[in-house]
């Protein structure tokens, strides 16, 4: 475990990864919003469902061990279940905004590494002085040299 934490220090070093830490944060940040946005689901639709839930979750609010929220122990049905729907639709726009600000954020630092890595392949291309590579044909040279870059930072992203 510890060689394989080592091998990935390395690889963050070479990549000269500078945002690794807000990459975390979104990460974290997205698997936040994708849990409480399902487990928002299960008591909206038990409520709709079993009108006797509603009064157990009523009960449960008088109680002195939860916050003293008086607006919701004076909502009739309609309107709590009118207020989980609005809660719940907010949720899911702000996990919308997360999950597209997360992918595109992952997209743009894809490409960053791309441009990084593809431009040492070249630059210890031109210094080598093993000229093997001037028996392949220019195209395949190209071709190899994007590919590998972009497995390289699609490796580096996907860790």
């Amino acid at each position: 475990m510890f060689y394989s934490f080592k091998k990935l220090v390395g690889i963050i070093k070479i990549s000269k990864i500078s945002n690794i830490f807000f990459l975390i944060l979104l990460i974290l940040a997205n698997s936040f919003f994708e849990i409480l946005s399902i487990g928002i689901l299960i008591p909206l639709v038990s409520i709709i469902v079993d009108a006797d839930l509603y009064n157990n979750f009523k009960t449960l609010l008088t109680n002195d061990f939860f916050f003293n929220i008086s607006y919701l122990e004076n909502l009739d049905k309609k309107n709590f279940i009118l207020l989980l729907t609005t809660i719940t639709f907010i949720l899911y726009f702000i996990k919308f905004s997360v999950n597209i600000f997360y992918s595109w954020f992952l997209s743009l630092t894809k490409v960053k590494y791309e441009h990084i890595i593809g431009s040492k392949i070249l630059r210890n291309l031109s210094t080598t002085s093993n000229l093997f590579f001037f028996n392949i044909p220019t195209s395949k040279l190209i071709y190899d040299v994007n590919t590998r870059a972009t497995m390289v930072a699609s490796s580096i992203i996907n860790i």
